[in-house]
């Protein structure tokens, strides 16, 4: 029957016009003519034996289905050896407690520049209040799997009778799955005399995903208790800053962790909370400056020396300011796109005027009981009370922008806040004395 059906193919294609008119027209009717044919030879071989052709599609169905089954079993197999690796990998640096012990004591007679680098994927800086017999005292923890890379990670030099220079960095750094598979970090532990006032300039780098914490555990109290600096300068990539219990004339931070670029990021560098966190608590100081991309700005009961100023700026990250406006001339608060700048000042201790400027958000304000007077619409052109004039994209009126007084009515500190995209919710308080 096949057969035939072949001759009745040969007779149609010799049938086919030559004329170019004609050309699509048979070739759409020769496809046709083909899709049917194939049908019916598969018709023809079932109806000449029916028996045959179901036994062929069930063995080919069987084959199908079997190899299917064996393709599952192979993938759930590589998955969970794959899945076995990665959570290894997830806790051999957690669980490893090699280490090379580093201790050198410098002495703090005319030290007054110390720089610190540590160059460790999750390393740490730290810098502590306690019994130190009236010397700096140096002690760096190398953790790694290969213990010739642990004695070489750090180095450190005297490189005068006053500046101290030390740095830790990985020897080998590979990756397993996107986790630290050689577990290569520092930590860099540097200790005072509880009151040790820090006369020169101490500079903090931590690279990658490495944090810096400076904990003086009490208010400072020269000679007795708390750690002061006359010029701290502290920068980061990926890691955080805690910071508490700290004096100092000078404090400047920065983050560079940018949360857009993380694609250019190894994924092992990205901690499972947000990267970049600059946390101050109790901190005094004269001048503070802190400036991050996408890192986000906590701190928590700020006192600024007279004739003091803080400037705070991001790029999206939000801002976080709790009990601060005591002291202090001036405060320049910005971030261009964060979704939130939130301050609740010292009702009791500010003195002075506030300017707050949205200009995509809004501007909550609550004097709560606190003496305040409300102050002339914000103009482009006139400052009012040396206060920021009205930015451009900003409009004068709906919220957008806020101006007046807290407190005297003639108090000089000045309040200055500005937000591109978000709003600013600014509160005053009456915190207990």
């Amino acid at each position: 029957m096949a057969k035939g059906y072949e001759n009745i193919d040969e007779e149609k294609k010799n049938k086919t016009g030559n004329d170019g008119t004609n050309n699509n027209n048979n070739n759409n009717t020769i496809m046709v003519y083909n899709f049917f044919h194939k049908i019916l030879i598969v018709l023809s071989k079932c109806c000449n034996d029916p028996r045959k052709y179901y036994e062929e599609q069930s063995n080919t169905g069987k084959r199908l289905i079997a190899f299917l089954l064996g393709f599952i079993v192979v993938l759930f197999l590589t998955l969970s050896t794959l899945g076995i690796i990665a959570l290894s990998y997830m806790s051999i640096c957690e669980n490893s407690d090699s280490y090379y012990l580093t201790d050198s004591p410098q002495s703090l007679i005319n030290l007054t520049n110390v720089v610190i680098f540590n160059r460790t994927p999750f390393g740490t800086i730290k810098i502590k209040s306690d019994s130190s017999n009236d010397k700096l005292q140096v002690s760096v923890k190398n953790y790694g799997l290969n213990g010739g890379n642990r004695e070489q990670m750090t180095t450190m030099k005297r490189e005068s009778q006053n500046l101290f220079h030390i740095q830790s960095k990985s020897i080998n750094t590979a990756t397993v799955l996107g986790y630290d598979s050689t577990c290569e970090n520092a930590v860099q532990v540097f200790t005072v005399d509880p009151g040790y006032e820090f006369l020169g300039s101490i500079e903090l780098n931590a690279d990658e995903s490495s944090d810096i914490v400076i904990d003086g555990t009490n208010t400072f109290n020269a000679g007795s208790q708390g750690i002061s600096f006359n010029e701290l300068n502290v920068n980061t990539m990926y890691g955080d800053v805690n910071m508490s219990y700290v004096d100092a004339n000078s404090i400047k931070i920065s983050s560079s962790f940018d949360i857009s670029q993380t694609s250019n990021i190894p994924s092992y560098l990205l901690k499972s909370k947000a990267n970049g966190l600059m946390y101050l608590k109790d901190v005094t100081v004269k001048d503070l400056s802190i400036s991050t991309v996408t890192g986000n700005v906590l701190i928590e009961n700020l006192v600024v020396k007279d004739g003091g100023s803080v400037n705070i700026t991001t790029t999206s990250g939000t801002i976080t300011l709790k009990n601060v406006g005591d002291g202090g001339d001036s405060y320049y608060i910005s971030s261009e796109s964060g979704y939130l700048i939130d301050i609740t000042l010292n009702g009791r201790a500010f003195q002075g005027s506030y300017n707050a400027q949205a200009a995509e958000g809004v501007v909550f304000f609550s004097p709560t009981s606190n003496m305040h007077s409300v102050g002339p619409l914000c103009s482009k052109t006139d400052s009012w009370r040396k206060l920021k004039k009205l930015r451009e994209r900003v409009g004068p009126l709906h919220h957008h922008c806020k101006q007046g007084s807290l407190g005297f009515a003639y108090g000089e500190q000045l309040l200055n806040i500005y937000a591109g995209k978000g709003d600013i919710n600014l509160l005053a308080e009456n915190l207990d004395l």
